[in-house]
């Protein structure tokens, strides 16, 4: 792969953070607060961060170790396959917790 297209793939992830910080307020733990549509939106773009992710080539996840990048793709695949089974609570857990680690890995 082109290491520009990694420094993209990094780039579009921290753009889907942006939108979904955006769109969550930060100031909140109440999920409540948040409607349908940003939930779906939300998804949305986690599913782009995971399909971003899985793209990377391990020269590049392999210099932070740290991130769950299996889970980050996972968290992709469940999302797209078994929508059903998407238990909110995780959702706003990730993005309250795990989204700010994985901004600053990727910077």
């Amino acid at each position: 792969m082109r290491p520009e297209r990694s420094a993209d793939l990094l780039q579009d992830i921290i753009d889907f953070i942006d939108r979904i910080e955006t769109w969550v307020p930060a100031s909140t733990d109440d999920a409540s607060n948040n409607d349908e549509k940003t939930l779906y939106a939300v998804l949305h773009a986690l599913q782009y961060i995971g399909e971003a992710v899985s793209r990377l080539p391990m020269e590049v996840t392999g210099l932070a170790p740290e991130v769950p990048w299996g889970r980050i793709r996972a968290m992709r695949n469940f999302i797209a396959h078994d929508y059903a089974g998407i238990d909110t609570d995780i959702v706003w857990k990730t993005v309250r917790e795990r989204l700010p680690e994985l901004r600053a890995a990727v910077m």
